[in-house]
């Protein structure tokens, strides 16, 4: 059973262009919305293929457990930050290096 509400579909580009919105996909009550950027296993994907969309998240997500790790340096030992670390911070880094690093620089960051 497919629930529209939580479909999307992008259309993906050559060479970093990313196809104009010609495409019409629909169920069988309701249209699906094509997104500029979808989130699939983890890793937003943009339309041009490019990882910037994902490489904003990542960002975001790490400043916010860098400044909660600046904060809780003053109340806990070394040992409960380096748990922090490598449950909250080693993971973000490391789950998209195996897509994103096997592809060229120019096409991680158009």
């Amino acid at each position: 059973m497919i629930i529209p509400l939580k479909c999307k579909f992008l259309t993906p580009g050559k060479k970093g262009k990313a196809y104009p919105n010609t495409v019409a996909v629909a169920t069988v009550n309701t249209a699906v919305i094509q997104q500029p950027v979808c989130k699939y296993l983890g890793v937003m994907l943009d339309s041009k293929l490019s990882f910037g969309a994902h490489v904003d998240v990542v960002v975001k997500n790490l400043s916010t457990h860098c400044g909660n790790t600046s904060k809780l340096h003053h109340y806990s030992t070394s040992r409960n930050l380096i748990l922090y670390y490598n449950s909250n911070i080693k993971l973000v880094i490391q789950y998209g290096i195996l897509v994103y690093g096997f592809c060229s620089y120019s096409t991680a960051f158009i």
